[in-house]
């Protein structure tokens, strides 16, 4: 793991929470595969611009995997946290 990067949620972590980092899908440290529920959000925190830009490329990247985008949103109104929430389509 590279200075400054979290370690990457467990499957049995992203099924309890029902939430994955966007950084984690982003940097292929995620198999949703095995993922038990067809919602997921995926959450940004970052700057206002650079975490609506990261949660829009994590909802793409999983739109390859059978993911679709169902609402993109600021948590507890704060700009600094972007939730993208996806479902699955299979």
């Amino acid at each position: 793991m590279c200075p400054g990067m979290r370690r990457a949620e467990t499957p049995q972590e992203i099924a309890h929470t029902r939430t994955v980092r966007a950084e984690t899908v982003l940097t292929g440290r995620v198999d949703l595969r095995g993922y038990p529920h067809r919602h997921l959000a995926v959450v940004s925190h970052n700057t206002h611009a650079a975490a609506l830009m990261e949660a829009m490329a994590s909802a793409e990247h999983l739109s390859q995997w059978g993911w679709e985008l169902v609402n993109m949103s600021n948590v507890g109104g704060t700009t600094t946290i972007m939730c993208a929430v996806m479902r699955r389509t299979g």
